[in-house]
């Protein structure tokens, strides 16, 4: 085979090579799923039943995959997370995967205390990293959906209808909010089914 011939095969081979790299995730790579807060922040956490990100490269597909319906399983376009706890293995339940980023809930059976993480993306593993799994680790979801800037609050009229609050529209004194956070403790069921509906005054929440 000549030079050229071969110089054109590697050409060939190199994307799928490079579509085959091991995921690769940070030792700050596993974030609150509002605030963005890293797991190893001093008070960093993932909660028990919360929502959390994964950042790092070759996570998942090229194209952002979002679920579409329940019940959440394990996987998501290939991509997948496990959490080993004090010598037993959880799986993740992903909301969304792309390239950079994968977004998962993650189960309230796991376990509060010290982990590893690790995320798989068609077969192929990424090196474990450290996460600290909560009974509570609050976070508010922000209105850019980047963890910083206002708050994701909702007003409540006198009508029953919901506005987003902003400097044009601020909060009265006396007037009902709703105030969408993650975290704050572990679901009484099975989250994988869907939403569970109910007051959770055992919780203790201050705002």
């Amino acid at each position: 085979m000549s030079f050229r011939s071969s110089a054109c095969w590697s050409l060939l081979l190199l994307p799928a090579l490079l579509s085959a790299q091991q995921p690769f995730v940070p030792l700050d790579g596993v974030l609150n799923g509002a605030n963005f807060l890293p797991n190893c922040a001093p008070n960093g956490g993932i909660a028990q039943g919360a929502m959390f990100i994964i950042s790092g490269r070759d996570l998942g597909p090229a194209a952002l995959a979002q679920v579409s319906r329940f019940p959440l399983t394990a996987s998501l376009a290939g991509a997948s997370a496990r959490v080993r706890m004090a010598g037993a293995d959880y799986d993740a339940l992903p909301i969304y995967a792309s390239d950079t980023q994968v977004g998962a809930l993650l189960p309230s059976t796991v376990p509060a205390g010290e982990g590893t993480l690790t995320l798989s993306y068609n077969g192929r593993a990424s090196e474990a990293v450290p996460i600290r799994v909560r009974p509570s680790a609050p976070g508010i979801f922000t209105v850019n959906s980047r963890g910083n800037g206002p708050a994701s609050v909702q007003n409540i009229d006198a009508a029953g209808n919901a506005v987003l609050n902003s400097a044009a529209r601020p909060l009265r004194p006396g007037q009902l909010a709703t105030l969408w956070a993650t975290g704050l403790g572990p679901a009484p069921g099975n989250e994988t089914a869907g939403p569970i509906p109910g007051d959770r005054p055992e919780l203790e929440t201050r705002v």
